[in-house]
This record gives structure tokens, C-alpha cells and sequence, in this order.
């Protein structure tokens, strides 16, 4: 397939479904919208009986990633289509969470947060994050591996202006 707009910045078009719902929920989340009725909603239609426990466990994740960070996290406004940089780092913290309930090995979970949130990790960051993804996983919502993917950028195309919110 040939990337007709390669200058154009990553969107939720691109993210799988359980990419997309983490998104715009972490978004919601960073408003203290995460009681939304519909942020509610699209967890219990994902997750089930697990939906309300899933929502509050991202929630404690993504709150706790953000003080942990030593800088503010950016994230869009609910709405905008492009992935911020921050986003996409969430993302690939969950996953590489996922893989590191599966393989049993913490270096690439350790490596996702250090690019993130650098050396200041600890192991209740890393028991949370393993958490939150053996309930994505337990609701059978599993993250791709984007590993060696160009990443969330938020380089403006000519076709397409993306500014931070």
C-alpha cells in the first residue's frame, strides 16, 4: 500500500478499536470526564460486567502516569483526530504491558515507560500498568504491537494542520 500523504499526521483512523476507545477515554480523563456517561458506556459495551473496573483502573493509569512524567503530558482535545505524541506513548506502554504478561519479561514494558517518563520508574508504575492490560486483556481487547512504527507524530502536512490543544 502506497501512503498517499506521508506528511500527514497519525490519526484514531489509524488506531485499532481498543486504541481508539483508550484515546478518547484518556482524553476524557485528563478533562475529569472520566464518569462521562458515554465514556461509561463505550467501556461496559467493550469490556461487560468488567467495563466499570476496567474504566477506573485506566483512570488510576493514566493519573498516575501523568504525575509520574516529569513534564506535562499533551494529550488533544475529545474530537480532534490526530495522536499526540503522549498518546501514542500510552499506548505503547499498555502494549508492551500486554506482551510483558505473555513473555513474561519487563524490558520492553521498561523500555515504553522510559521513553515516556525516563528513569523515573517504580514498581507500583509498572504493577499498574501490568493491571490495566491483563483487564484489556481479560476483555479480549488486545493492543497491536507498533514497535518500530514511525510513531504519533504532529509534523503539519500541506493537506493537513494539526495543533496541540
Amino acid at each position: 500500500m502506497i501512503d498517499l500523504w506521508p506528511d500527514e499526521p497519525d490519526t484514531v483512523r489509524r488506531l485499532s478499536r481498543p486504541e481508539h476507545l483508550l484515546v478518547w477515554s484518556m482524553r476524557a480523563i485528563a478533562l475529569g470526564h472520566e464518569e462521562c456517561p458515554a465514556v461509561v458506556r463505550a467501556f461496559r459495551a467493550a469490556c461487560g460486567a468488567r467495563g466499570d473496573q476496567m474504566l477506573q483502573t485506566y483512570a488510576v493509569f493514566i493519573k498516575y502516569l501523568a504525575m509520574a512524567s516529569p513534564r506535562r503530558l499533551q494529550v488533544h482535545v475529545p474530537g480532534c483526530i490526530c495522536v499526540a505524541s503522549d498518546e501514542a506513548a500510552a499506548l505503547a506502554i499498555l502494549a508492551a504491558g500486554q506482551r510483558s504478561l505473555h513473555d513474561r519479561s519487563e524490558i520492553a514494558l521498561r523500555r515504553a515507560l522510559g521513553d515516556l517518563i525516563g528513569e523515573r520508574q517504580d514498581e507500583s508504575l509498572i504493577l499498574v500498568v501490568q493491571g490495566v492490560a491483563d483487564l484489556l486483556s481479560a476483555c479480549g481487547l488486545e493492543l497491536p504491537d507498533r514497535t518500530g512504527e514511525a510513531g504519533a507524530r504532529d509534523e503539519t502536512g500541506p493537506a493537513q494542520a494539526c495543533r496541540m490543544h
